[in-house]
Parts: structure tokens; C-alpha cells; sequence
């Protein structure tokens, strides 16, 4: 009984270690928290994980062509994307600096701060790291699967229309355009 007991605790203790709120209690839709899930857990399908499980794929990444894809790399550390972080957290320049200090991506999403000046810049902002990762990802998958080119500034302004899409349950969204975000970012984000 006591080694059950033991094995009890030790569940329970990596059930708390998981960032349970990061991951399922975003209102996001349910395929893209599945897909934080698989980030957080290091098992989206980049070019390392593929060749560890035997698949035989080009190592590099396909956003920068530069660097070996990994799960870091593509999401935080990728030359596209620092780009694409950088000109979406630039309203609050110390976030993007954060990023180097960051070598996972539940430790950026923990780190990811809150934001309270007003009601809409605070639910843009809360999306703004999931809708990046997503779109990091899709943006990737295109270029693998399709050999669509796609810039930074189109990756940012398909960024911004998902947040804008996910914001339509919103009540109060009615009072904002689409517009706004595209036209001012950093206004919206700082109130």
C-alpha cells in the first residue's frame, strides 16, 4: 500500500508542475490548446523530433534555412521569427528582450505578462503569444508542404486577424475594427 501511496504522490507532484492555465485555460480554440499541449511537452513533429524517430528530413529549418529546426529554434529563436516577436511585442520592447532569456516555450508563456491598461488591448495582448505560435507554425508548414514564401510583415498581419477572429465571441468587440489593429498596433496594446 505504501509504494501506491509513493506513486500517488509522485503523480500528483508532476500534475502541479504542468502548466495547466497556460495551456487549457485560454480561451482559445481547442486545436491550437492541443497544439500549445504538443509545444510544452516538446512533441510537434520540427525536423529533430522527425529525425529521432527515424524519418529522414532536411534538419534545417525552413523559416530561416539557415539553422537546424528544432522546437526552439522555430518558435522563439529562428531569425523569421525574432522578427515576427519583435515587431508584435514592440509596443513593450523589455518582452521581446525577455525572449533571449527563454529556452523553452512553457517558460516564455509563464513569463508572458499580463497586461491591464483597458479591456481590448488586454484580451489582444493575452492572445498575442498563442496567435504568434500558431501562426509560426502554420507559416512553417506552408513553406515545407507548399513552398509558400512568406514575409514577416504578412505573418504579423495574419497574426493579428486571428487574434481578431478569436476575439469574435467578445461581446464588446463590436465597438472595434479589424482596422485598428492593423493601423495602430502599439496603441491598442499600450491603451
Amino acid at each position: 500500500m505504501e509504494v501506491f501511496n509513493r506513486a500517488r504522490v509522485q503523480q500528483n507532484v508532476n500534475v502541479q508542475r504542468f502548466p495547466f492555465k497556460v495551456v487549457w485555460g485560454v480561451d482559445i480554440p481547442s486545436k491550437v490548446q492541443f497544439f500549445v499541449w504538443t509545444l510544452v511537452h516538446g512533441r510537434v513533429l520540427t525536423a529533430d523530433n522527425l529525425c529521432r524517430k527515424g524519418t529522414v528530413v532536411n534538419p534545417v529549418c525552413r523559416l530561416c534555412e539557415s539553422l537546424n529546426e528544432s522546437i526552439v529554434h522555430v518558435f522563439l529563436h529562428c531569425s523569421v521569427s525574432l522578427s515576427v516577436w519583435n515587431a508584435m511585442t514592440d509596443p513593450l520592447p523589455a518582452v521581446f528582450l525577455a525572449l533571449f532569456t527563454v529556452s523553452l516555450i512553457e517558460e516564455w508563456l509563464l513569463q508572458w505578462p499580463v497586461v491591464t491598461n483597458h479591456e481590448w488591448g488586454s484580451l489582444v495582448w493575452k492572445y498575442l503569444s498563442y496567435a504568434t505560435l500558431w501562426t509560426l507554425w502554420k507559416t512553417r508548414n506552408n513553406k515545407t508542404f507548399r513552398n509558400t514564401e512568406i514575409g514577416v510583415e504578412r505573418i504579423c498581419r495574419e497574426i493579428k486577424f486571428t487574434i481578431w477572429y478569436w476575439c469574435s465571441s467578445w461581446k464588446q468587440r463590436k465597438k472595434y475594427k479589424y482596422q485598428d489593429l492593423e493601423d495602430n498596433w502599439s496603441g491598442v496594446i499600450r491603451g
